[in-house]
């Protein structure tokens, strides 16, 4: 009776457990940037063996590891053999065998590939990019003719003209932070500007049509 009673009371047992419902609770899981943010636009910082250069760019997500951008920039192209001098107590410069000062204004549309999702953390976000457009240049005259001395930079722009080409950009970057809405990065770039008609910008020097430099690039901005 004793035995009996036992395996009556296991087998309601078993039954019971049987019927119980077992909740497991999966960790909630975390979004990525590009599931935070559709869009945004930076300010550039660029430092360059041309000299100091800004910009702005307007960002658009692709996919888990795309992102699409449209950026404008300014800058200037020098030739390598330019030399500046300081002349006199006041701080003003001077450059022997210069004649045109160019600007560079690369309209770029370009793509940024983030690298190594699943073995970094969200907070330092790496990536490759390559951009490609055209280029619109201003070359103005160095010296001022009515004075003998060289016009400032802004000086000689009215007397400049304009000339077109194309630049290519390529590199890597990183986005820091884990407040996605907010973008803060750095990039290291290599820029090739090529100009068809060439500019004269030293004298017995030859027209030069490309423009090359590594580009150190900081980035500031805006996701939403």
């Amino acid at each position: 009776m004793r035995y009996a009673l036992g395996l009556f009371l296991l087998l309601g047992t078993l039954m019971q457990v049987g019927r119980a419902q077992v909740v497991i609770e999966r960790p909630a899981r975390v979004q990525g940037p590009e599931e935070v943010v559709r869009q945004g636009a930076a300010f550039s910082l660029i430092f360059s063996n041309n000299g100091f250069g800004i910009g702005g760019s307007y960002l658009r997500t692709l996919g888990r590891d795309w992102v699409g951008f449209l950026s404008l920039e300014l800058g200037a192209g020098k030739d390598e053999k330019e030399f500046q001098f300081v002349v006199d107590y006041f701080g003003n410069t001077i450059i022997p065998g210069k004649l045109n000062r160019l600007l560079l204004l690369p309209l770029q549309v370009g793509v940024q590939h983030r690298l190594f999702r699943d073995e970094l953390v969200d907070s330092f976000r790496p990536y490759v990019l390559v951009s490609l457009g055209p280029t619109f240049g201003w070359v103005s005259p160095y010296w001022n003719p009515s004075t003998g001395r060289p016009y400032d930079p802004i000086g000689g722009l009215p007397h400049g003209r304009a000339i077109g080409g194309a630049t290519l950009q390529f590199g890597l970057g990183a986005n820091f932070g884990t407040n996605f809405r907010s973008l803060q990065g750095v990039g290291l770039l290599y820029a090739v500007s090529w100009l068809p008609t060439g500019v004269e910008l030293m004298m017995e020097s030859p027209r030069q049509r490309v423009f090359a430099s590594p580009q150190l690039v900081l980035y500031f901005g805006r996701m939403w």
